[in-house]
């Protein structure tokens, strides 16, 4: 039998493999020239039948910055694309793929070789498979002038699991750690074990995404630049679904148990952020609340008159009564926005009169939004409610959009603020020591 791994032609190994075309059908070498500031990407398949080892042709694709900046996922995506690749292979399928990051000229001037990564894939009949990827522990030392910096990462470790024909998409990814120092110990910056994890369809549109960073810290202790920048214990977790006309429904809770930042002149510093919110669909409409709770926050004494001043705070901001149908309507205007950047002018005047017409059917059911607050301080507290609705019932036409005057009488309103007069004193000393002018 030939070694594949040595046959330079295509049908052999192919013939080797599967004894059937059918591998063939995907299998593009793409070899054009990288831009200077592009990043390259190589894949080698080497495949397992009946204990042969069968070796195809090598992939590259080539990633400008602008893919990378506009499509944070798209390294999800292209795995998602390889992937889908060897399930069109005959299974079952036992792949182990060598991966090469090849950096820009410039980075890698800098960062020099990076390890290549190691997936492991494997696929039933039913077409159903999973994946693990392995990505080794680097150290390179980058030389800038008299200072040099030592890069170290711990790795990276991941998972894929996916179904026939990659209808879903679950991923668990591992950063490992890394630290970045400068050979003084004057400045580094460092971030613990990372994690994500993320489901996804075929369309690669997220159902269900989590980012849990426990550690990240930057520092510089230099003559004319003296600070630092502490995170501990970040979470993000995003959840969408959908309303019953197709509307995508997004929550998020954000949770950060310490931030702080200093310089040599000040300090700020937080304790436990949490940012949720829950969407709630009744019928034809949707009611979004938001809620963010901090319990400790200390401001830096620069904007505080010398003083010591901490707060906590507890507030929901509501929306409720917005109707399902337009809220789609504009969701699916502002896709168009996005896609017409280019060419701002274009077809305005119709969108305008349509953002008229959604605007209108938004009111119908008389949307409401509440904020409610309880803020309490080392000056003293404050508490206060907010609510602003539209009787729809009153806007019936574009008429009484077009003139905002016409809205007065199907607004209602309530404010409720009570307010400690030793804060209240604090806050005006405060904005008057920042804006002197503009107080005076």
């Amino acid at each position: 039998m030939t070694d594949a791994t040595t046959t330079p032609f295509v049908s052999p190994i192919l013939a080797a493999a599967n004894s059937q075309p059918d591998d063939a059908q995907f299998i593009k070498v793409r070899r054009r020239r990288s831009e200077e500031d592009s990043l390259r990407i190589t894949f080698q398949h080497h495949l397992d039948r009946n204990g042969c080892c069968v070796t195809l042709p090598q992939e590259t694709v080539v990633i400008s910055p602008e893919k990378i900046a506009t499509n944070p996922l798209f390294f999800f995506e292209l795995f998602k694309q390889k992937l889908s690749q060897l399930g069109m292979l005959r299974k079952p399928v036992q792949a182990n793929t060598v991966i090469e990051l090849l950096l820009p000229e410039r980075a890698a001037e800098n960062l020099g070789k990076l390890p290549v990564l190691f997936m492991e894939t494997d696929i039933n009949q039913d077409g159903i498979g999973n994946s693990d990827l392995v990505w080794f522990p680097y150290q390179h030392e980058i030389k800038q002038g008299r200072e040099n910096t030592i890069f170290d990462s711990k790795g990276l470790k991941g998972q894929f699991t996916f179904s026939d024909k990659l209808e879903s998409l679950t991923t668990q990814l591992s950063l490992l750690g890394f630290t970045a120092t400068e050979t003084s110990g004057k400045g580094g910056v460092s971030l613990g074990e990372t994690t994500f994890s993320g489901t996804f369809d075929a369309d690669f549109m997220p159902s269900q995404m989590s980012l849990n960073v426990p550690t990240f810290k930057f520092f510089i202790h230099k003559r004319h630049d003296n600070g630092e920048v502490n995170l501990q214990d970040l979470v993000f977790n995003v959840d969408v679904a959908k309303a019953s006309n197709g509307l995508k429904l997004v929550e998020v809770d954000v949770q950060v148990g310490h931030f702080d930042f200093r310089d040599k002149d000040s300090k700020f510093s937080l304790d436990n952020l949490a940012v949720t919110n829950n969407i709630e669909e009744q019928g034809d409409v949707i009611n979004n609340t938001v809620q963010v709770q901090i319990r400790n926050l200390r401001l830096p004494k620069a904007i505080t008159s010398g003083e010591e001043f901490y707060l906590s705070y507890v507030g929901q901001l509501a929306l409720r009564h917005l109707n399902a149908d337009a809220l789609l309507e504009l969701h699916t205007m502002g896709g168009q926005l996005y896609k017409q950047q280019n060419h701002p002018t274009r077809h305005m005047g119709g969108m305008n009169n349509k953002f008229m017409e959604v605007l209108l059917q938004l009111l119908k059911n008389s949307p409401e939004i509440a904020l409610t607050e309880t803020l309490e301080t080392s000056k003293g507290n404050l508490q206060g409610s907010v609510s602003v609705s539209i009787d729809g019932e009153k806007v019936t036409s574009l008429t009484s959009l077009e003139n905002p005057l016409a809205l007065i009488p199907a607004l209602q309103a309530q404010v409720e603020i009570s307010i400690d007069k030793t804060l209240l004193e604090q806050t005006l000393t405060m904005l008057r020591n920042q804006s002197p002018e503009e107080v005076s």
